[in-house]
């Protein structure tokens, strides 16, 4: 769930954000970054990111709703540099810059539930107006390298820059959810700030857009999976991702510059290696256990 809650509405944790000076050598910076902020750390695939990147000896932030939905083995994390508590929407700029500053990645991990309550329907443009916020924040730093946001959206989104279609059956189905259910709005909208709005050529900002199938869980068993720049199932039929693995992926993308210089500005598809509909489909790239 993501709805905005009230409950927290500017509550922060006990950890003080450090005063963090980048190089100013781009040549001398090793190519993973040390400090990630991730957004939307409690939801089911957001507590797998922040512990990849825990074990991966990174520091983490996280902006949560409340403390109490992180497992506490994350919580008292040697790594864990902050948590917020709070309503991302509600922060005030100041307070998100300063979130914000010294992190050499951002990770949105925000979702929806699917309701179609009017309580819901409130909270509908969440992915959007909090990518739209976190790049504004990370432009008001001005850092002295760009930062890498990386944005978890959907299938459902097609690339513009790629020709992808869809069948007319998903046509009318997604036009419904479209109608039923705004969180599909959203996901297009977020896709689109970061495709159109940031570009290719903002000074402070790189992105990735990282569409996840049909996300299941699997008890943290990492399988292998692969990327393909375009969905390869109808959105109907999907293509099982279990939500470890969208982690792995996560985490891969900022520790190897290689696969950060492979999809950046990009919007990947992943998909677990053993559906069988992977197969006569060759993938951009396979990543094992």
């Amino acid at each position: 769930a993501c709805e905005p809650s009230t409950q927290h509405p500017r509550a922060y944790s006990v950890t003080s954000l450090p005063n963090r000076k980048p190089s100013r050598h781009h040549s001398t910076m090793k190519s993973s970054p040390k400090t990630v902020l991730v957004v939307g750390a409690a939801t089911k695939t957001g507590v797998h990111v922040v512990q990849q990147f825990l074990g991966a000896e990174y520091k983490c932030r996280v902006i949560v709703r409340s403390r109490s939905m992180l497992p506490e083995e994350v919580v008292q994390h040697k790594l864990m540099e902050s948590i917020v508590e709070a309503d991302l929407l509600k922060l005030a700029d100041k307070d998100l810059q300063e979130i914000t500053k010294g992190c050499d990645a951002i990770v949105s991990c925000l979702g929806h539930e699917m309701d179609i309550t009017e309580e819901h329907k409130k909270s509908t443009n969440i992915c959007t107006v909090s990518t739209k916020r976190l790049c504004q924040s990370i432009e008001a730093n001005k850092p002295l390298r760009p930062v890498k946001f990386i944005l978890m959206n959907s299938t459902s989104v097609l690339h513009p820059d790629l020709n992808e279609t869809r069948s007319i059956l998903d046509t009318v189905v997604i036009g419904m959810f479209r109608y039923v259910l705004p969180p599909y709005s959203d996901s297009e909208s977020s896709f689109e700030h970061l495709h159109k709005t940031v570009g290719t050529n903002s000074k402070f900002i790189e992105w990735c857009i990282i569409r996840p199938d049909a996300l299941v869980d699997n008890d943290g068993m990492a399988s292998s999976f692969s990327l393909f720049p375009s969905p390869i199932c109808t959105h109907l039929q999907g293509c099982a991702i279990t939500r470890v693995n969208v982690a792995r992926f996560i985490k891969e993308l900022l520790q190897n510059e290689s696969t950060w210089s492979t999809w950046a500005f990009k919007a990947p598809v992943i998909v677990n290696t053993c559906e069988g509909t992977v197969q006569g489909n060759a993938a951009h790239q396979k990543v094992g256990v």
